[in-house]
């Protein structure tokens, strides 16, 4: 019999090895055998034993060697068992079975069918890992939809992975089904796959650990499919391209061509969008200028069938070129069509009128080029000059939905009427095309100025200080019961205009032209017969407005564009001596800017200056406080021709002292009257002071 069996010095029962001892070996066994006439222990009668495996498939067998008798007691003990091929490997119980020879000749075998007692013979194997590892996580992509870039590029992190046994990281093209599925990627933690056919193909990234002490032994983790789309071939070219001026002529493009066919080819990638690229002026358009997608235009751009559309917020009167292009959803470009080009229309403010039917009504109605059910906003900003720092400063005023708006004031906006020192500047915009955080603003070149002009009873010199749209007197001075009317001069406003030789301040009789508003109109009193409604306006002259005697103040609310081309006025020569001989020239400053008088231009225009004024030649700006008046002021240019110095002035107009001379300011509504006291012809040239206004607001 046999008993007591011990596994590396421990009972069988007490005791568990893995299929790694066993793979690897090096353990030990232990039996102690008894028969009571002695157990033969010389060769070739030594007692043998084999291990089975769970299979019972024979894997160990060795003669017992460490042997101690005692009487009938063997005792023996095999140290550092052989290892066993994996294939032998497995886990379950394994028996341990013996031979031996008594003394006596008898032969004894144990072969686990109860010669041990209670199977003491069994020794449990289980496996050293039967854990699988954990899953890839944070696994970045560089294309997870379809591309036409072959390189892919995957990373991932493997810091929370770990497995008694080690692992590797393995890719597969197929669904893995074992851990040995497809090829090991080590400890990487990135692949770059390249060389790849177009198309769909599924690949598949996964853990196995390094268990491998039998057949079968090693887990892997869930595996993580990756999907890549490849598709590097363009859509075709597109044909029959055209463009043309949309319904807002201003700002949309009509565009056309002949749909593509291939929308989507059902192993490469599907349609994404037209592209229409565009660049300003002549020449082809390239895939690297702007472009119109379905992202930042049109959504029916998304479809490959469209075969037409408009594009919107380009720059009026600017020419653009445009061609097309179709796009898939792996960004392949086909080539471009044809290019087209097309010159967009003008935007312009076209009018602004006083309408008014009481002067508690007064008011500005300016009118536009636009398109009917578009939103416009109308801007203005208020200002005692124009000046090129208005750029930024301009305000919404509304926003409308048609060509025309009318301006009466508003909370925060005084009214026009009530604009006698300040004046407002108007211009319109597309909406939301003006605002000074877009890097590309737009609007209207046209900016139009309004103010409401001061007339007391009796003489009123003034000045237009803008350029009419409609050069006619009706249009300019109204005929609309603001100014007082009556059935002749006597009872009635008049408005005179002088020759420019001779002037009107020298009572020598040199009017050339006065009207007085009727009942039904202007009518001419000189220089013309009958209605003067139509009459033009001598402009660059200064005109003097009389109100009857017995009619009060009056605002007199004007509007028209701000000039933006700088006339020369010829202005003839006189003689210092006689007086008589001075010649006297009423002219129009006609910009609405006022300014120091060393800003309007005199200096070098031959504008004759003389340390004794009694010879200089002489600028007069009159009070406007009605008539028999003494000049608001009198300056005269000295003998450096840059210096001025004053000839006279009204000590009323001045609260204490006038400013210096060079300092003087010419309002913009004042008439400028000039006293040539010298015979050579001079050329005035009426100053801006500002740069001419472009549709970007600059200014």
């Amino acid at each position: 019999v046999a008993s007591n069996l011990v596994v590396n010095s421990t009972p069988v029962d007490l005791v568990t090895l893995t299929d790694e001892d066993i793979h690897e070996g090096g353990w030990s066994l232990g039996m102690r055998l008894y028969s009571s006439g002695g157990i033969l222990i010389d060769p070739p009668d030594t007692p043998e034993f084999s291990v089975r495996n769970a299979e019972t498939n024979e894997v160990i067998a060795q003669t017992f060697t460490n042997i101690y008798t005692a009487g009938g007691i063997l005792a023996a003990t095999n140290d550092n068992l052989p290892a066993v091929t994996i294939a032998d490997v497995n886990t379950g119980y394994y028996s341990v079975v013996w031979s031996g020879k008594s003394a006596g000749g008898c032969l004894g075998i144990a072969d686990g069918n109860g010669l041990f007692e209670d199977s003491t013979n069994l020794l449990l194997v289980v496996d050293d890992d039967s854990t699988p590892p954990a899953g890839l996580t944070n696994l970045y992509r560089s294309a997870v939809w379809w591309t036409n870039n072959p390189v892919f590029h995957y990373a991932w992190n493997t810091n929370q992975i770990s497995d008694a046994s080690g692992f590797e990281l393995r890719q597969s093209a197929v669904t893995p089904t074992a851990p040995a599925s497809g090829v090991s990627l080590g400890a990487a933690t990135n692949l770059i796959l390249t060389n790849l056919v177009e198309g769909i193909t599924t690949n598949w990234l996964f853990v196995s650990d390094l268990d491998a002490d039998r057949l079968n032994d090693a887990l892997m983790s869930p595996a993580t499919n990756f999907v890549m789309y490849l598709d590097m071939t363009a859509p075709t070219q597109a044909t029959g391209f055209a463009v043309s001026l949309g319904p807002d002529e201003t700002s949309e493009i009509q565009v056309d061509w002949n749909p593509l066919d291939d929308g989507g080819n059902s192993a490469l990638s599907p349609w994404e969008t037209y592209r229409i690229y565009y660049r300003e002026g002549a020449g082809t358009p390239t895939t690297n200028d702007l472009y119109i997608s379905r992202h930042n235009g049109p959504l029916s751009l998304a479809t490959n069938i469209t075969s037409g559309t408009i594009v919107s917020n380009f720059e009026f009167e600017t020419e653009y070129s445009l061609a097309l292009a179709g796009v898939d959803a792996a960004g392949n470009v086909g080539p471009l069509s044809s290019y087209q080009s097309v010159t967009m229309g003008s935007f312009a403010v076209t009018q602004g009128v006083v309408g008014v039917t009481n002067v508690a009504e007064q008011g500005t109605r300016l009118s536009w080029i636009g398109t009917t059910n578009r939103i416009y906003d109308v801007l203005y900003v208020d200002s005692r000059s124009f000046e090129n720092t208005l750029s930024n400063q301009w305000s919404l005023l509304d926003k409308v939905t048609n060509v025309v708006l009318v301006d009466t004031g508003a909370p925060g906006r005084i009214p026009p009427p009530e604009l006698t020192y300040t004046m407002r500047f108007y211009r319109v915009a597309r909406e939301d095309t003006w605002s000074t955080n877009l890097q590309t603003r737009l609007g209207s070149r046209e900016v139009y100025v309004t103010k409401a002009v001061e007339l007391n009873p009796g003489e009123n010199w003034q000045s237009l200080f803008f350029e009419p749209d409609t050069n006619t007197l009706a249009y300019v001075f109204g005929t609309n019961g603001i100014l007082p009317a009556g059935s002749s001069s006597i009872d009635a406003t008049t408005i005179t205009w002088y020759d420019a030789n001779y002037g009107g301040v020298s009572g020598s009789g040199s009017a050339t032209c006065r009207v007085f508003l009727g009942n039904s109109g202007w009518q001419y009193e000189l220089g013309g017969i009958g209605p003067a409604n139509q009459m033009p306006i001598p402009l660059y002259q200064g005109f003097n407005v009389e109100l009857p005697s017995a009619a009060s103040p009056s605002r007199l609310l004007m509007i028209g564009k701000v000039p933006t081309n700088p006339p020369v006025m010829e202005v003839s020569g006189g003689l210092a001596f006689p007086p008589e001989s001075n010649k006297y020239h009423v002219l129009s400053y006609q910009v609405p800017v006022r300014t120091a008088i060393t800003n309007l231009g005199f200096s070098g225009s031959g504008f004759h200056g003389n340390n004794n004024r009694a010879y200089a030649d002489e600028v007069r700006i009159l009070s406007a406080g009605g008539s028999l008046q003494q000049p608001k002021a009198r300056l005269y240019l000295k003998s450096d021709q840059t210096t001025w110095d004053y000839y006279s002035y009204d000590t009323t107009s001045f609260l204490s002292s006038p400013p210096p001379a060079q300092n003087y300011i010419v309002e913009p509504d004042e008439a400028v009257i000039i006293v040539r006291r010298h015979s050579a012809t001079m050329y005035w040239t009426n100053q801006l002071l500002y740069a001419v206004p472009t549709k970007n607001f600059t200014p």
